[in-house]
């Protein structure tokens, strides 16, 4: 099976060719950062993460935050099984959420983690 993925550039996106595992990690940032209701064939896919941004950084939030990252994994991409979603905040700026999702690829069984990092 052949991979595709987005590619930004100064001249604009093109299509790139993607392995299984680039593929996923795509895959996996789309289905955190999108909205809940952005996509209009698929309104209930999405993290509602950009609007738990702004709210203070606890336990309780955390909590929060992991189930629906979770969930929306979970409803987008079918070829991973989560293992764990840790956060912490940015080294310099306390605004900024970093996440790490360690999860593992069905059809290899290989363990991969995706570390992003997300500014309201």
């Amino acid at each position: 099976m052949h991979y595709y993925t987005f590619q930004k550039s100064s001249k604009g996106a093109s299509l790139k060719r993607a392995s299984l595992e680039e593929h996923i990690k795509y895959c996996l940032r789309a289905a955190i950062l999108t909205r809940e209701g952005e996509r209009a064939l698929a309104p209930h896919l999405g993290s509602q993460l950009q609007s738990m941004l702004f709210r203070p950084m606890s336990n309780a939030l955390q909590t929060e935050l992991r189930n629906r990252i979770s969930q929306s994994i979970g409803q987008s991409e079918p070829r991973v099984d989560t293992l764990s979603i840790d956060f912490s905040n940015g080294a310099t700026d306390r605004c900024t959420l970093q996440i790490a999702v360690k999860y593992r690829i069905k059809e290899t069984q290989k363990i991969d983690q995706l570390k992003m990092t997300v500014n309201p």
